[in-house]
Parts: structure tokens; C-alpha cells; sequence
């Protein structure tokens, strides 16, 4: 069920992630925030699976509303996560050149690199707003897409191996049928962002749209 909804997250953010951009601060507040609280939850023994999920999503519905109604902390919060996610793709990229080449990696790369590019996607998503909720949701659609692929494909090869690389465990290389995969995340980026500024997006302010309302 929930990957259903990944791809319905996917169509909505690569067409009308603009549009409806107070939705889209929900969702990603929602969802980043009920990520780190279920990684942090997951500590406590006494907690089962689904107090986890009960307990994560329901401090994240709170957060969610907090990024929909208040304008700039919903645009720091899905700056930071567009930042995350390139934190993610360079560390994967430095750490990849790191192995190849016999060093280790430093356990505080990918900390460094989180803070670092979090915060920066965070400030320019609050100067530049409409190109950055563009460039994050459309973003954001791709590699919503890219986890429903590989679930569905290859049952979370790459998901794991992301997050045993970020633990800095050892995994497998990746082999061609990934690497494919992973291209389809600059290719739903680009074609979010090309129908968001070209159709979706095109002659609408979202500063003007919580006095107007949402008109398609």
C-alpha cells in the first residue's frame, strides 16, 4: 500500500508540486519528519512496529501542518530535504571513488555533508522560492519513482545498499540493472520540471495563492 502511494506522491509532485504548494510542503515535512522520528523511535526496545509507526506519524501529521500554514518553515524544511538527498547522492559518489581507489570513508562525511548541503538548499529554497519548490518536488517525484522501481524490480536492493553504505557497512558493487535504475531519477526530475515551469506552473505566484485560493 504504501508503495501505491509513492506513486501517486510521484505524479502529483512532478505535475502540480507548484501548484499546490502548501500540499507539497505537507507531504514533505510529513514525511521527513516521520523518517527521522520512526530512525530515532527505533532505538527504544520497548517499542514495537506498530507503535513506531503510530507514534512517528502522528508527531509528524503535526509537523506536516506546521510546514503547510507557516510559509517559510515549510520552505526551509523541503529546501533541507532537497539538500538531504544530495547529500545522499554525493556521498554515495565519493564514497564509491573512495573504495575503488582502497581508502575508507569517514564516519563524519556524510554528517558533514547532510549539515553542509541541508542548510545551504535550505536558504536558497527561502531566496529563491518558486524554482526551488520546482526543483525539490520534481526532485522529490524522482526518487519516489526510483524506490517504487527498485521495490518492485529487485525488492529494495538499492535502498539497503544506500543504507549500509551510510552506515558504512560492506555491500555488493552495483551492477548494470541498478545502475539503470537509477537513471530514472534525472529523468522524472527533468520532465517535473519541464512540465511545472512550461504548463503547471507557468503565470501563477504561490505567495498570491493562500489569499486566492487554488485554481486550475
Amino acid at each position: 500500500m504504501f508503495k501505491y502511494k509513492r506513486k501517486a506522491r510521484f505524479l502529483y509532485s512532478s505535475l502540480i508540486g507548484y501548484r499546490c504548494w502548501r500540499v507539497t510542503m505537507f507531504i514533505t515535512s510529513f514525511s521527513l519528519s516521520s523518517l527521522l522520528l520512526y530512525i530515532i523511535l527505533s532505538t527504544q526496545p520497548i517499542m514495537n512496529e506498530s507503535q513506531l509507526l503510530a507514534v512517528s506519524c502522528s508527531i509528524a501529521i503535526l509537523v506536516g501542518l506546521i510546514g503547510a500554514l507557516l510559509q517559510y518553515v515549510g520552505l526551509f524544511i523541503h529546501g533541507f530535504c532537497f539538500g538531504l538527498i544530495l547529500s545522499i547522492i554525493t556521498f554515495i559518489c565519493l564514497d564509491m571513488k573512495n573504495r575503488a581507489n582502497g581508502l575508507s570513508t569517514s564516519f563524519w562525511l556524510p554528517i558533514g555533508l547532510i549539515l553542509f548541503l541541508g542548510l545551504i538548499c535550505a536558504i536558497l529554497s527561502l531566496r529563491f522560492q518558486k524554482s526551488m519548490i520546482i526543483l525539490t518536488s520534481s526532485c522529490l517525484a524522482g526518487v519516489c519513482h526510483t524506490i517504487v522501481l527498485d521495490y518492485f524490480l529487485q525488492l529494495s536492493v538499492l535502498l539497503q545498499f544506500i543504507h549500509k553504505r551510510l552506515l558504512l557497512e560492506s555491500t555488493r558493487t552495483l551492477c548494470l540493472r541498478h545502475w539503470i535504475i537509477i537513471l530514472i531519477l534525472p529523468i522524472v526530475m527533468l520532465f517535473g520540471i519541464v512540465i511545472q515551469y512550461s504548463c503547471t506552473g507557468k503565470n501563477h505566484d504561490h505567495r498570491d495563492s493562500w489569499q486566492r485560493g487554488i485554481i486550475f
